[in-house]
C-alpha cells in the first residue's frame, strides 16, 4: 500500500514575443528560456511573419515583428493540499453548524443567512477543487471562479434579507419596479444575479471537462476520464443546482405565504434542515469520491 499525498498546483500562464534569430539568452525570464532551449520548442516549425514591421509617423519603427512568435510559459504558483482542505471543510461546516443552531435557537424569525455565510467559503472551494480536477491549473482563472461562486453566496444573503425585510413591512410599504417585481418579491433580482454568477463559474468547467472527457484514454485502451472524476463532477453540479433551487422554493413560498407566522417559521426550518443534508453530502462525497481512490491506490 502506498501513501498518496495528493496536492493542487497551481500555474500562472504567461506569454512573451521572442525573436527566433538564433541571438544567445533572448530573455533574461528563466522561465522563458527553459522553454525555447526545449527540444519540443526547437522542433516546432515557428511562423515567418515576412515583413511585418509597425511604423509611426515619419517612418519610425515602432515594433519589428518579422521572425517573432509568442511564445507560452509558466511560472510555478502555489498548491494546496487536498487532505488538508478536506479536513477544513468539516471542521468549517462543524463551527457554523454550531453557530447557525444557537442562532436559529434564539431567533427563530431572523433572517437565514449563516449558512450562507459558510458557503461563500466551502463551496467556493469546492467549485476551485472541481476546476483543478478538470485541468484548469492558471491561477487567476482559479481566482476568478472562486471570486464568481463567493459572490453567487453574497447575493443568497441579499435576497435572505430582502425576503426578510418584506416580512417585517409588507404592511406599510408597496412599490413596484416592473416586470412584475414589487417590494415584497424584490428578492428576486439578487437571486437572479446569484444564478448568472453560477453559470459563469460553471459553464466553463462543464465545457472542459466534456472536451477532456471525449479526449481522455488509458494505457488499457479505456476512454473517458476516470469513474471518481465523473462521479465528483456530477454528483457537485447537482448539489449546487439543488441549493440554488432550494432557496428559490424556500423564498417563494414565504413571498406567497407572507403575512402568515406559522407558514413562514415552517418554510424556515425546511430550509434549515434541507441545506444541513445537502452540505453533508456535498462535502461527503466531494471528499471521498477524489480523495478514497487515492489513499487507496496501489502500486505494481
Amino acid at each position: 500500500m502506498v501513501r498518496v499525498k495528493i496536492k493542487i498546483n497551481f500555474k500562472q500562464f504567461m506569454h512573451m514575443l521572442h525573436v527566433y534569430d538564433g541571438s544567445a539568452d533572448p530573455t533574461t525570464c528563466s522561465d522563458a528560456l527553459d522553454v525555447i532551449r526545449s527540444d519540443w520548442y526547437r522542433h516546432t516549425p515557428h511562423m515567418n511573419n515576412g515583413d511585418v514591421v509597425l511604423r509611426g509617423a515619419g517612418d519610425d519603427v515602432l515594433f519589428d515583428l518579422r521572425n517573432t512568435t509568442v511564445v507560452e510559459f509558466f511560472t510555478p504558483g502555489y498548491s494546496l493540499n487536498f487532505p488538508d482542505m478536506a479536513i477544513c471543510f468539516f471542521l468549517m461546516s462543524w463551527a457554523f453548524q454550531l453557530l447557525n443552531g444557537w442562532y436559529v435557537s434564539s431567533h427563530p424569525d431572523g433572517p437565514r443567512y449563516i449558512q450562507y455565510v459558510e458557503y461563500s467559503l466551502s463551496s467556493s472551494l469546492t467549485i476551485v477543487i472541481m476546476a483543478m480536477n478538470t485541468g484548469i491549473q492558471d491561477l487567476y482563472t482559479i481566482m476568478t471562479v472562486f471570486v464568481l461562486f463567493f459572490g453567487m453566496n453574497v447575493f443568497g444573503i441579499l435576497a435572505e434579507f430582502m425576503m426578510h425585510l418584506a416580512e417585517e413591512w409588507y404592511r406599510f410599504v408597496d412599490f413596484e419596479l416592473g416586470l412584475f417585481v414589487r417590494f415584497t418579491n424584490m428578492w428576486l433580482v439578487p437571486h437572479l444575479c446569484g444564478w448568472a454568477l453560477f453559470l459563469f463559474a460553471w459553464l466553463p468547467i462543464a465545457i472542459k471537462y466534456t472536451k477532456i472527457k471525449g479526449c481522455s484514454e488509458n494505457k488499457h485502451g479505456d476512454k473517458g476520464t476516470p469513474w471518481f472524476i465523473d462521479l465528483a463532477i456530477v454528483i457537485e453540479s447537482l448539489c449546487y443546482f439543488l441549493f440554488g433551487m432550494l432557496q428559490l422554493v424556500v423564498l417563494a413560498s414565504r413571498t406567497y405565504h407572507i403575512g402568515d407566522e406559522e407558514k413562514k417559521r415552517a418554510w424556515k426550518w425546511r430550509l434549515d434542515a434541507y441545506t444541513v443534508v445537502l452540505s453533508f453530502v456535498a462535502k461527503t462525497l466531494l471528499t471521498w469520491a477524489l480523495l478514497g481512490p487515492a489513499l487507496s491506490a496501489r502500486q505494481d
